[in-house]
C-alpha cells in the first residue's frame, strides 16, 4: 500500500482544494525542504534582519498554498516552479526593501542604553507607542521601527531632564 509521501502532487493539490488540511501538511513537507535548499544563499546578507531566509520560505510556501485559485498543475514539476516563482518574487521584494531601509548599523553610544535603563523604558511605554506617536507626530508603518524610534526619544528626553 503507497504511503502519503508517495501520492502525487495533483491528488494532494485536489484534496486541498477540496479543504483537506492533511493534503496542505504533506505538500509543506514534500515542498519545505526543496525550496529551502533553493534559496539557500539567494538573500544577500545585507537584506537579512528580523527574517532569514527560512522564515520567508515558510511564509511564502504558506501563502502560496492557501491562494491557488490561479495554479493549473501542468505536469511533474509544476507545483515546484510556481512555488520557486513565488519565492523569488518575495526575495527580490526583500532585496528591494533593505536597499530602501539602508545598511545596518550599531547605535551610537550616545543612544545606547544599559539594560536596566532601557527595561524601565520599555515597562513604561510598551503599550504606549501610539501616545509617543502622537507626542511626536510621527508615524512608521513598521511598529518595530516606530517602538525602538519612540523608545530612543524618550531615552533621549529622560537624559536631558
Amino acid at each position: 500500500m503507497p504511503t502519503l509521501t508517495d501520492e502525487p502532487t495533483l491528488t494532494l493539490l485536489q484534496r486541498l482544494r477540496a479543504g483537506d488540511t492533511a493534503a496542505r501538511e504533506r505538500l509543506v513537507a514534500r515542498y519545505l525542504p526543496r525550496l529551502t535548499r533553493w534559496a539557500h544563499g539567494r538573500l544577500p546578507t545585507g537584506a537579512r534582519d528580523l527574517s532569514d531566509t527560512h522564515d520567508l520560505v515558510q511564509v511564502t510556501l504558506v501563502r502560496v498554498l492557501s491562494h491557488l485559485e490561479g495554479f493549473e498543475h501542468s505536469g511533474g514539476g509544476s507545483l515546484l516552479g510556481y512555488l520557486q516563482q513565488a519565492l523569488l518574487n518575495v526575495l527580490r521584494n526583500e532585496i528591494r526593501r533593505s536597499r530602501r531601509r539602508g545598511e545596518h548599523g550599531e547605535l551610537p553610544e550616545e543612544l545606547a542604553a544599559d539594560e536596566t535603563e532601557l527595561a524601565g523604558v520599555v515597562d513604561v511605554h510598551s503599550n504606549d507607542i501610539a501616545d509617543c506617536e502622537l507626542r511626536d507626530g510621527r508615524r512608521s508603518n513598521n511598529k518595530f521601527a516606530r517602538r525602538r524610534a519612540c523608545l530612543q526619544r524618550d531615552l533621549r528626553r529622560r537624559r536631558t531632564s
